[in-house]
Formats: structure tokens, sequence, C-alpha cells
């Protein structure tokens, strides 16, 4: 990621498990989507890791490709 990106690299997993939000991972090439649960993934990567350090370990279920965008959103 760039230095100058204009996404916010701050909001941890702690984050998201107290705005109530789960993130939606979409594959890049078959467009798959699946919810990731902040709270599951903070007792794996604990709750100070920011999410978007997630995203290269992701890989898509369907097509089996490494590269997803995640999104935060609502439950």
């Amino acid at each position: 990621m760039r230095p100058d990106n204009r996404y916010n690299r701050g909001n941890t997993l702690g984050d998201l498990i107290r705005a109530k939000l789960v993130l939606t991972a979409v594959c890049r090439r078959c467009k798959h989507q699946s919810l990731l649960y902040p709270l599951s993934l903070s007792e794996r990567f604990g709750e100070n890791c920011p999410a978007i350090d997630i995203r290269p370990l992701l890989r898509c279920c369907a097509c089996r490709y490494r590269s997803a965008n995640l999104h935060e959103t609502g439950r």
C-alpha cells in the first residue's frame, strides 16, 4: 500500500468489534463474497491487528485465487 493512500489503515480488529462491523471479502477473480467476523479473527491475530493485514492471507474458497478486496460492512 502506498504511503499516500487515502484509505484509513488504522482500523484494527478490536475497532471493528466495538463498532459491530464485519468484513466482507470479495474475490477479485470470480467475485465470490464471504463474511469475516472480527471476533473470530481476533482470537487468532489479536485485537490490535490492523484489519488490512489479514488481506494477503485470504484465499477464495470458490476458485482458490489469493487476491481479495476487503470492505467493512454493518451487521
